[in-house]
């Protein structure tokens, strides 16, 4: 059987039940270590005692512990709840990362670290002006550059962790930066041709279909003022991580609980809408080394 937990670093948990006996306790995801052992000292074990045992132990971060969702797996299974336990759709796994995303975010402050990325450096030579559209800040490791480089920035994201921490950040160093809470995949709460660059570094991997990243390429295209460019990264197929874990369609897998949308060059071809392909440059991020190209386009 498989729970799907939200509000923790597991994106699964498994195990089998024989005689009233939980067996084969696995999870996907979280403080490997930790985890491992709980899966080990419970094997055997009673629901019951398992559910007394287990019962009260929370995390740190005042958010729901991966102790407290297997209990309420283990719940799910006595009450007969078994739809609960079934697999998801690749659709669902999608739009289940939002709550992921808040808890990394809640229990990594920093989870990307504080140094402007490369994009972003390539992003301010262009010869644009300085109002800034970006999309999927999270908690503002390039937002906060733009602004103190004099950039007009307008940031949106869906995670009220990642923005909450984006907020606190820019304000105890004395900067503005307009903030919105909102799903990409929906209309951009912004006019049309407001800005002169739209920037993103690393959003089109998240879960989302080659339909939804099309979509919101056109609301990109329609936020642009004439000849603003669109600045964005993409993790591609040379990736390490490429082809490996749970398939979730469309050059999609799911690693880790993470879903990583990856994108080859003619992927980026195809998604370009409206826009000229100006440079695309290959460049690695991180200790995997994470391998992405740098996309840089016009309207």
């Amino acid at each position: 059987m498989i729970y799907y937990p939200e509000s923790i670093c597991v994106s699964e948990i498994r195990f089998d039940v024989r005689d009233g006996r939980v067996y084969d306790v696995s999870f996907v995801g979280g403080c490997k270590g930790n985890l491992l052992s709980v899966a080990a000292l419970v094997e055997g074990m009673e629901i019951d005692e398992i559910i007394r045992r287990l019962r009260g132990l929370s995390c740190d971060t005042g958010v729901s512990s991966c102790p407290e969702r297997f209990i309420e797996a283990l719940e799910c299974y006595k009450n007969g709840e078994f739809d609960k336990l079934n697999g998801l759709s690749d659709r669902e796994h999608l739009d289940r990362q939002q709550s992921k995303w808040d808890h990394s975010y809640m229990i990594m402050p920093d989870m990307f670290g504080e140094e402007m990325s490369y994009p972003c450096e390539e992003a301010m030579k262009l010869d644009c002006g300085k109002k800034v559209l970006e999309l999927g800040c999270g908690q503002g490791r390039d937002t906060i550059h733009f602004a103190k480089n004099g950039y007009d920035v307008t940031a949106l994201d869906y995670s009220p962790v990642g923005l909450k921490a984006l907020n606190e950040k820019a304000e105890s160093m004395g900067l503005a930066v307009n903030t919105v809470e909102h799903d990409l995949r929906k209309p951009f709460p912004v006019e049309d041709g407001a800005f002169d660059l739209c920037y993103s570094h690393m959003l089109f991997n998240m879960a989302f279909t080659d339909e939804e990243v099309e979509f919101m390429m056109g609301e990109v295209y329609r936020a642009l003022k004439p000849g603003g460019y669109h600045v964005f990264t993409v993790r591609n197929d040379l990736d390490a991580h490429f082809g490996i874990g749970n398939s979730r369609g469309e050059n999609i897998f799911e690693n880790d609980g993470y879903i990583v949308h990856f994108f080859s060059k003619e992927n980026i071809e195809k998604i370009k809408g409206g826009f000229n392909i100006v440079d695309i440059k290959y460049f690695e991020e991180a200790e995997l080394p994470r391998k992405l190209y740098c996309v840089i386009m016009q309207k």
